[in-house]
């Protein structure tokens, strides 16, 4: 008759991977960490593929997208065309 209990090579088995040195814990903060990585990195150029699109398309039509948010070439803010 088989015992319910694991045999004690077993539980030794499952204890000695536990304790691999380190590896496994280390996989446990690396892994995170590169999708994390991975996740910035395409939403990076994402965002820079879209900047250059904005400045092609705004070459195209003649303009150059404004970095200070509505100033004009001088620095002065740009008169609001709703106005």
């Amino acid at each position: 008759m088989k015992s319910a209990a694991p045999a004690f090579a077993d539980v030794a088995d499952v204890a000695l991977f536990g304790h691999q040195g380190g590896w496994d814990e280390i996989l446990l903060v690396v892994g995170p960490l590169a999708v994390v990585a991975g996740l910035l990195w395409l939403a990076n150029k994402r965002v820079t593929a879209q900047l250059e699109a904005a400045e092609q398309e705004a070459a195209e039509q003649g303009a150059t997208p404004s970095a200070e948010g509505g100033r004009g070439p001088d620095g002065s803010p740009e008169a609001d065309p709703r106005r």
